[in-house]
């Protein structure tokens, strides 16, 4: 198996377009094209988690955080940076990254860790503009049902409860197939025409790569014709976007809350801002550094919210206006969890050796 095959299966839980402009999730280093041995896991890519991997006889790293943020103005051997790149060459060890679109998607880092609290009624606290397109093919006739079928396998072209929603209408195609070609029907080196479908069908950006991808394994013909276009209208998903919102199975003070909250997310220090003792129920999270998601976050209005990076005078506001509880379970204890989801995601998708590296915080506590 390949590293472009393992980010394809990859890329059906996080796709890579809904990732920020700022980010740079994806591949990070191509230092070989073999087939992936074995892969490791990891938070951030350092010198001890390329040991790590060359230990296990791993060839592919997937970490969270990218290696690569900003463009290089120069690039030397002695740098950490240099470091690392060389090391990877010359170990032959690929490096793949999933940031802030395992961050946002559907079952991605929030939906985890939210399910580790066992919320209820989840929902994005951000709502992601989704993209839609609609996808136009010609098929030969023959092969109408081939597609609709998987239309209806796969869940394609969703309108609201509908699946499967497609027009066609027949016509013939014309073509000439060049002495080198392969043609699936006609002759070569002459004009033909031959009935054909023109298959129109939806799609969003979430799923455009993989639905085209699949067009290709599907259709006849060595040279398909595809065409794609953006519709005008697109639509926000609940279910995509940075942040979580959920209730508790019961609620609770807020004491006790934090001994909940820290026996299930194995951490031993907590950082917090009471703002009253009202029973907590109603719940707002966001891993990582989530001070920025604050206006999403009021309009939820949370009894608490969960996440890391807490700024002082951020949360001086937030105490004096009396908003929510907040609590800092810290950067890295909120996002260490992506291992274990990748973990939990790859092994049913590949059939390869996994490895997780036990990365530990650079934090320490007297």
């Amino acid at each position: 198996m390949k590293t472009e095959e393992i980010v394809s299966e990859l890329e059906k839980l996080a796709p890579l377009s809904i990732q920020e402009s700022w980010d740079n999730s994806g591949l990070q280093i191509k230092s070989h094209d073999e087939n992936i041995k074995s892969i490791a896991l990891t938070l951030d890519i350092t010198i001890d988690s390329l040991n790590f991997a060359k230990e296990n006889n791993c060839n592919l790293i997937i970490s969270h955080h990218p290696l690569f943020f900003s463009k290089f103005k120069n690039l030397s051997i002695d740098s950490y940076i240099g470091k690392i790149i060389k090391e990877c060459f010359d170990s032959k060890i690929n490096i793949v990254s999933f940031h802030t679109n395992i961050d946002a998607a559907n079952g991605g880092l929030a939906d985890f860790v939210s399910k580790k609290l066992e919320l209820k009624n989840i929902t994005s606290l951000e709502k992601k503009n989704i993209k839609k397109f609609k996808i136009v093919t010609f098929i030969p006739e023959d092969y109408l049902e081939k597609f609709l079928q998987y239309f209806i396998d796969k869940e394609v072209s969703i309108i609201g409860n509908y699946k499967a929603c497609s027009f066609y209408n027949s016509g013939k195609g014309t073509f000439y197939p060049m002495a080198n070609s392969s043609p699936f029907i006609g002759e070569k080196e002459q004009l033909n025409k031959i009935p054909e479908y023109k298959l129109e069908f939806y799609a969003n950006e979430l799923e455009l790569g993989n639905i085209i991808k699949e067009i290709y394994k599907l259709h006849p013909y060595e040279m398909p014709a595809i065409d794609v276009f953006q519709n005008f209208f697109n639509g926000n998903n609940n279910k995509i976007g940075f942040g979580r919102g959920g209730f508790l199975k019961s609620e609770m003070n807020f004491e006790k809350f934090l001994e909940f909250l820290s026996k299930k997310l194995n951490i031993k220090n907590l950082r917090y801002v009471k703002i009253n003792n009202n029973k907590i129920k109603k719940i707002a999270i966001c891993p990582g550094s989530g001070m920025s998601l604050i206006e999403e976050v009021k309009k939820f209005s949370p009894d608490v919210y969960i996440t890391g990076d807490m700024k002082y005078h951020e949360a001086f506001m937030i105490k004096e206006q009396k908003l929510f509880n907040l609590v800092d379970i810290g950067h890295f204890e909120s996002e260490i969890f992506f291992v274990e989801l990748m973990n939990d995601y790859l092994k049913n998708k590949v059939d390869l050796p996994i490895f997780i590296y036990n990365q530990k915080s650079v934090f320490e506590y007297f």
